[in-house]
């Protein structure tokens, strides 16, 4: 499985909740980061999910990423 358009040097089996939330928080490309922590919700129930707001600071205001945040509001509510 090739996880972004050039490939991706990340290995995303048996991670644990912190190296989850790193890769949902560095990964540039928002559907990939989603099926990710969306895999492994069955282990962590929801807390993953506070991963967003960093993800959202770090890819769209750090760096811009405003096709993130597009893909980001079709998929998770957007609030305070």
């Amino acid at each position: 499985v090739q996880l972004g358009p050039a490939g991706d040097p990340f290995v995303v089996i048996n991670l644990e909740t912190v190296e989850v939330e790193v890769f949902a928080e560095y990964h540039q490309d928002f559907i990939v980061a989603f099926q990710v922590v969306s895999a492994y919700r069955h282990t962590n129930d929801h807390g993953l999910f506070r991963v967003w707001p960093r993800a959202l600071y770090r890819q769209v205001v750090l760096h811009g990423n405003y096709a993130y945040l597009r893909f980001f509001m079709q998929h998770l509510p957007l609030g305070k």
